[in-house]
């Protein structure tokens, strides 16, 4: 193996082992995900780890952000190659962190005339999600529920009533239990005498 991956290797399994989830930087985190996403050198459970960690710094911080829907597109595209399932844990958590991400605008102002509201539906529902749909990438993290919620969401559009609803949903705390529930089922598959697993 060439010393410049052997480099990329430990530094990652350093962050793992050694920079609690409350003290790591977002933006470091972030930029590891992009990162371990494309270095083969990384086994997959390396980079599931640091897949996972990133979702327990979001959850450590109670931040749930769009960039979290990235990091289980990157979980899903790991599963596939490895052949794994995606489970229906992990369909709710990005079904859970889509809708936060886009109602928690209503929240400051549930009104039609709500310009971060219509742009998050536009980036998350109709290009994101109907992307996802209409290319067959990452379809299993489709699901009835998902589909329910884009129903509902164009329907605020033009219903103030449906808007007003959707606005009274503590939508926050249903993506944080959800990513907990998701990451207490992912965690325990990682293996326990790895230094992946020790974040779990």
């Amino acid at each position: 193996m060439e010393p410049k991956n052997d480099f990329v290797r430990w530094t990652f399994e350093f962050i793992l082992q050694n920079v609690p989830d409350t003290e790591i930087n977002g933006n470091m985190l972030k930029n590891a995900v992009r990162i371990a996403a494309g270095f083969s050198v990384l086994d997959s459970r390396l980079r599931k780890a640091i897949l996972l960690k990133t979702l327990r710094y979001h959850l450590c911080t109670h931040s749930i952000t769009e960039p979290l829907l990235e990091t289980l597109e990157f979980l899903e595209e790991l599963f596939h190659c490895e052949a794994s399932p995606v489970t229906a844990t992990m369909t709710a958590a990005y079904c859970a962190v889509a809708v936060e991400c886009t109602t928690k605008y209503l929240k400051l102002n549930p009104h039609h005339h709500n310009p971060l509201y219509l742009d998050a539906v536009n980036r998350i529902w109709r290009v994101r999600i109907a992307l996802m749909n209409s290319s067959g990438e990452r379809r299993a993290l489709l699901s009835g529920e998902l589909e329910q919620w884009r129903k509902d969401i164009e329907t605020s559009l033009l219903d103030s009533e449906v808007m007003e609803r959707l606005a009274s949903i503590d939508t926050k705390r249903d993506a944080m239990v959800k990513l907990k529930a998701f990451l207490g089922e992912a965690c325990p598959d990682l293996d326990p005498s790895s230094h992946a697993g020790m974040f779990c």
